[in-house]
Protein backbone atom coordinates (compact mmCIF):
# COMPACT_ATOMS: atom_id res chain seq x y z
CA UNK A 1 0.00 0.00 0.00
CA UNK A 2 2.89 2.50 0.58
CA UNK A 3 3.71 2.33 -3.38
CA UNK A 4 0.20 2.54 -5.32
CA UNK A 5 -2.40 5.82 -5.89
CA UNK A 6 -1.30 9.26 -7.70
CA UNK A 7 1.14 9.80 -5.04
CA UNK A 8 2.18 6.95 -2.77
CA UNK A 9 2.71 7.16 1.07
CA UNK A 10 6.39 5.87 0.24
CA UNK A 11 7.50 9.27 -1.50
CA UNK A 12 5.54 11.50 0.27
CA UNK A 13 6.61 12.76 3.80
CA UNK A 14 3.58 15.42 4.12
CA UNK A 15 4.27 18.77 5.67
CA UNK A 16 5.63 19.46 8.95
CA UNK A 17 3.20 18.76 11.19
CA UNK A 18 0.64 16.74 9.13
CA UNK A 19 -0.10 12.78 9.66
CA UNK A 20 2.64 11.14 7.73
CA UNK A 21 0.71 7.99 5.76
CA UNK A 22 4.19 5.99 5.69
CA UNK A 23 4.42 6.18 9.88
CA UNK A 24 0.94 4.66 10.05
CA UNK A 25 1.55 2.01 7.35
CA UNK A 26 4.77 1.01 9.36
CA UNK A 27 3.01 1.93 13.11
CA UNK A 28 -0.28 -0.96 12.03
CA UNK A 29 2.13 -3.43 10.85
CA UNK A 30 4.46 -2.79 13.86
CA UNK A 31 1.22 -3.54 16.08
CA UNK A 32 0.36 -6.51 13.78
CA UNK A 33 3.88 -7.87 13.90
CA UNK A 34 3.65 -7.80 17.99
CA UNK A 35 0.24 -9.38 17.84
CA UNK A 36 1.50 -12.49 15.58
CA UNK A 37 4.38 -12.59 18.00
CA UNK A 38 2.15 -12.79 21.21
CA UNK A 39 -0.03 -15.45 19.50
CA UNK A 40 3.21 -17.54 18.40
CA UNK A 41 4.66 -17.11 21.92
CA UNK A 42 1.36 -18.24 23.43
CA UNK A 43 0.97 -20.92 20.84
CA UNK A 44 4.75 -21.91 22.01
CA UNK A 45 3.73 -21.92 25.67
CA UNK A 46 1.12 -23.97 25.69
CA UNK A 47 2.49 -26.62 23.24
CA UNK A 48 -0.31 -25.53 20.79
CA UNK A 49 0.28 -25.82 16.80
CA UNK A 50 0.48 -22.26 15.53
CA UNK A 51 -1.64 -21.45 12.41
CA UNK A 52 -1.23 -18.41 10.88
CA UNK A 53 -4.24 -18.71 8.54
CA UNK A 54 -6.03 -18.85 12.24
CA UNK A 55 -4.92 -15.06 13.30
CA UNK A 56 -8.03 -13.14 12.46
CA UNK A 57 -6.35 -9.98 12.12
CA UNK A 58 -3.37 -10.54 10.11
CA UNK A 59 -5.85 -12.27 7.59
CA UNK A 60 -8.10 -9.13 7.75
CA UNK A 61 -5.07 -6.76 6.95
CA UNK A 62 -3.48 -8.87 4.03
CA UNK A 63 -7.52 -9.08 2.44
CA UNK A 64 -7.69 -5.48 2.89
CA UNK A 65 -4.65 -4.39 2.01
CA UNK A 66 -4.56 -6.67 -1.52
CA UNK A 67 -8.08 -5.19 -2.19
CA UNK A 68 -6.87 -1.55 -1.97
CA UNK A 69 -4.10 -2.64 -4.35
CA UNK A 70 -6.25 -4.52 -6.71
CA UNK A 71 -8.76 -1.37 -7.17
CA UNK A 72 -5.66 0.41 -7.38
CA UNK A 73 -4.31 -1.66 -10.40
CA UNK A 74 -8.37 -2.54 -12.03
CA UNK A 75 -9.98 1.21 -11.58
CA UNK A 76 -7.22 3.72 -10.86
CA UNK A 77 -9.74 6.28 -11.71
CA UNK A 78 -12.36 5.26 -8.77
CA UNK A 79 -9.66 4.70 -7.08
CA UNK A 80 -8.35 8.36 -7.06
CA UNK A 81 -11.60 9.95 -7.22
CA UNK A 82 -13.02 7.80 -3.91
CA UNK A 83 -10.22 6.35 -1.63
CA UNK A 84 -8.73 8.02 0.72
CA UNK A 85 -5.66 6.36 2.19
CA UNK A 86 -5.43 8.07 5.11
CA UNK A 87 -8.78 6.77 6.16
CA UNK A 88 -8.04 2.97 4.89
CA UNK A 89 -4.85 3.15 6.87
CA UNK A 90 -6.78 4.96 10.02
CA UNK A 91 -9.51 2.29 9.88
CA UNK A 92 -6.68 -0.44 9.79
CA UNK A 93 -4.31 1.15 12.46
CA UNK A 94 -8.21 1.27 14.59
CA UNK A 95 -8.78 -2.38 13.92
CA UNK A 96 -5.57 -3.59 14.78
CA UNK A 97 -5.43 -1.57 17.94
CA UNK A 98 -8.96 -2.59 19.00
CA UNK A 99 -7.86 -6.57 17.72
CA UNK A 100 -4.84 -6.20 19.97
CA UNK A 101 -6.42 -4.91 23.14
CA UNK A 102 -9.19 -8.38 22.89
CA UNK A 103 -6.67 -10.42 22.48
CA UNK A 104 -4.23 -9.55 25.69
CA UNK A 105 -6.85 -9.21 27.76
CA UNK A 106 -8.72 -12.27 26.87
CA UNK A 107 -5.37 -13.90 27.15
CA UNK A 108 -4.65 -12.68 31.10
CA UNK A 109 -8.47 -13.26 31.72
CA UNK A 110 -7.79 -17.15 30.46
CA UNK A 111 -4.26 -17.37 31.86
CA UNK A 112 -5.61 -16.07 35.68
CA UNK A 113 -8.58 -18.35 35.40
CA UNK A 114 -6.29 -21.40 34.56
CA UNK A 115 -3.44 -19.98 37.29
CA UNK A 116 -6.73 -19.71 40.03
CA UNK A 117 -5.52 -15.70 40.31
CA UNK A 118 -6.90 -12.71 40.11
CA UNK A 119 -5.59 -10.24 37.79
CA UNK A 120 -7.44 -7.00 37.28
CA UNK A 121 -9.79 -7.28 40.18
CA UNK A 122 -9.90 -5.28 43.15
CA UNK A 123 -9.38 -7.77 46.37
CA UNK A 124 -11.51 -7.78 49.38
CA UNK A 125 -9.77 -6.57 52.51
CA UNK A 126 -9.92 -9.31 54.58
CA UNK A 127 -8.31 -11.61 51.90
CA UNK A 128 -5.50 -8.90 51.50
CA UNK A 129 -4.95 -8.70 55.02
CA UNK A 130 -5.29 -12.06 56.04
CA UNK A 131 -8.00 -11.55 59.03
CA UNK A 132 -11.62 -11.32 58.83
CA UNK A 133 -12.87 -7.60 58.64
CA UNK A 134 -15.89 -5.92 60.43
CA UNK A 135 -17.51 -3.96 57.49
CA UNK A 136 -20.29 -2.59 59.59
CA UNK A 137 -18.06 -1.25 61.70
CA UNK A 138 -15.92 0.27 59.23
CA UNK A 139 -19.28 1.78 57.26
CA UNK A 140 -20.27 2.92 60.81
CA UNK A 141 -16.93 4.81 61.25
CA UNK A 142 -16.85 6.64 57.55
CA UNK A 143 -20.48 8.02 58.13
CA UNK A 144 -19.75 9.13 61.80
CA UNK A 145 -16.70 10.76 60.14
CA UNK A 146 -18.94 12.46 57.51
Amino acid sequence: MAFIGPSPAFWNDGKPGELSLIFMLTLTQSFLMQHVTCELMLCHATKDKYNPLGNKLAVAQAVSSLMVAALWIVAPAFYEKHVNLCTVLGIQLGLTVLCQWHFLLNTVSELAHALNISVLKVKDKSVALGKPVDKPAIKEALLQKS
